[in-house]
């Protein structure tokens, strides 16, 4: 061996020393960086025509590809469930707090109460109005918590557009530094930097999007979702709106390269934030709201149920009141103002009388203009017997007032 094949060998040993040296500081200042692998040098040694000429450094990931796999997958998932459970958790703040009384069900306690109250004092007007306020803030709340999931579901798709481009943006980085990593390994240098890079955009983008990858023989890696469809091969594929195809108004997903056909994206994944925003715009989302109306929809039939309880269906032909021992020629000394309707066999309303007993009584037919009338009760009798025209007669007889239609 020369001289110079001795210092030669020396030499790189230095440089392969000095290679070691520099994975050790770069670990060092990368210990508190989020998805760094550690580096580890390896030494090799390198010889020409057969005879040892010193030594090279290689420097590799410290990594377990399976771990890799199972940290990819497990990523997903978190995304997806982090995604979807925290859409959820606002729906819950959108019904409130089930003890507070400024909410729904705070709103709906109110109700119960006035209705309890109403029911030791039914012609008590300040009693019956509680009733009527507290329905109607309590529909103001099932209304209110309506319009938040809707809301909703417009800001989970605003979302998937923003981590579609993310993921777009990944693709294509990880597309790139495929490139750096086959030129650093063909010219024999160090591609542990683009690769390092190359796994935090990965661990990105399962977070994201469920991704299996494989590693490529010249170096870096070909991306494929969980089912197959594959991300990054020889170039990246980009993710877009389908407006062919829409999912309950959203336009649809979709995967495509340069020179493919594009393919629906949403049968393609099982992971990663990206479907759990699908997931809770297209299902949970509207899960909620059917909830939500069937709620308001039960309020809705009780209160009917109660109100027609105590209406005859279908209205009688006749009314007879109890002998009240007063005289025609009496005087009304009545206030405020009722309504008579009458109604055909379908219970569509055929005739609305509307009597005011404020001075001077009136009666008004359907809404038109009021007459006046005596201020008796023959006078009103006479008066609601004309108004009904051919659609009922009333009349008193022996203090006893009756309607017929």
């Amino acid at each position: 061996m020369s001289l110079n094949s001795v210092m030669n060998a020396g030499v790189t040993g230095l440089i392969a020393n000095q290679h070691a040296l520099r994975t050790t500081s770069t670990n060092i200042a990368n210990v508190n960086t989020a998805g760094y692998v550690r580096q580890e040098t390896q030494f090799a040694p390198t010889s020409t025509n057969g005879q040892m000429m010193g030594v090279e450094a290689i420097v590799r990931r410290a990594a377990d590809r399976y771990l890799e796999a199972a940290h990819s997958r497990a990523t997903s998932q978190a995304g997806m469930e982090r995604a979807n459970a925290g859409f959820l958790d606002r729906v819950q703040a959108a019904y409130g707090d089930p003890n507070g009384e400024a909410s729904m069900f705070g709103a709906m306690d109110t109700v119960f109460g006035a209705f309890a109250s109403l029911s030791l004092d039914p012609r008590s007007a300040v009693r019956q109005s509680a009733v009527r306020d507290g329905i109607q803030s309590l529909m103001n709340e099932v209304n209110r918590a309506g319009r938040e999931i809707a809301g909703l579901r417009r800001e989970a798709d605003v979302e998937v557009d923003v981590q579609v481009g993310r993921t777009n943006a990944l693709l294509q980085e990880i597309s790139a530094l495929n490139a750096d990593i086959q030129r650093a390994n063909g010219l024999n240098a160090d591609a542990s930097g683009a690769e390092a890079r190359q796994s935090l955009a990965l661990t990105e983008l399962a977070g994201l999007i469920d991704v299996r990858t494989e590693a490529r023989e010249l170096g870096g890696v070909t991306v494929r979702t969980g089912s197959g469809q594959l991300l990054v091969g020889h170039e990246a594929a980009r993710l877009s709106r389908d407006p062919s195809r829409e999912v309950d108004g959203f336009a649809a997903l979709q995967v495509s390269f340069a020179d493919l056909p594009a393919r629906p994206l949403e049968g393609q994944l099982s992971g990663g934030s990206l479907l759990g925003l699908i997931t809770a715009r297209d299902r949970d989302l509207v899960a909620a709201g059917e909830e939500l109306g069937s709620f308001a929809g039960g309020i809705a039939e009780a209160l009917n149920r109660a109100h027609n309880a105590a209406t005859a269906v279908p209205a009688p032909s006749v009314l007879n009141g109890r002998n009240t021992g007063l005289l025609g020629t009496d005087s009304l000394n009545f206030t405020g103002e009722t309504n008579i309707a009458v109604v055909g066999t379908d219970g569509r309303v055929v005739r609305n009388v509307t009597l005011n007993f404020s001075a001077p009584p009136s009666v008004a037919v359907n809404g038109s203009a009021s007459a006046a009338f005596a201020p008796t009760v023959q006078g009103m009798t006479d008066a609601l017997n004309t108004a009904l025209g051919g659609d009922g007669t009333a009349s008193f007889v022996n203090g006893q007032f009756r309607l017929t239609a």
